[in-house]
């Protein structure tokens, strides 16, 4: 049992040692997504985009995907097209900012850019080629280049 108190007024240092880690978790917690703003943004990794490339050549199905990588993301259409998406996070990562994907018909693609989180090819995707035309969009062909339009946060 911890008490406290000690009997000449001071605390235990067990009980100082987690009020001190508490606060330094909290703090961290609080402060984290101000400071990743501040940190470098990366805009692509060509190297990324190789390791992907080279893990998705071999899936073919998305059951197949999600057994080998579970934090895959997949998307599956009504026409029965799907599409695999491995990303990497933009914000505080200055190697960051590549998604890559591989979908139903062989097809391997990187995009470069601003990605937040885990991209997606947006919800509003209803099929396999409106998700590339909002990939293509939203992020670049190239590392360090420009979309075609801004992201949305």
């Amino acid at each position: 049992m911890i008490e406290p108190v000690t009997p000449t007024g001071k605390r235990k240092p067990i009980l100082r040692g987690l009020l001190v880690a508490g606060a330094v978790l909290l703090g961290a917690l609080v402060l984290y997504p101000c400071v990743s703003e501040l940190l470098p943004m990366g805009t692509g990794s060509l190297e990324y985009a190789g390791e992907w490339s080279e893990r998705l050549r071999p899936l073919q199905s998305i059951e197949q995907a999600q057994s080998t990588y579970p934090k895959l993301r997949a998307r599956k259409f009504s026409n029965g097209d799907w599409l695999l998406l491995a990303s990497d996070n933009s914000h505080g990562n200055p190697w960051g900012g590549t998604v890559v994907t591989k979908d139903n018909r062989g097809l391997i693609r990187a995009f470069y850019g601003h990605v937040c989180g885990r991209a997606d090819t947006g919800y509003e995707s209803k099929t396999l080629d409106d998700a590339y035309r909002v990939l293509d969009l939203t992020y670049a062909s190239t590392p360090g280049s420009a979309p075609k339009q801004q992201p949305q946060h």
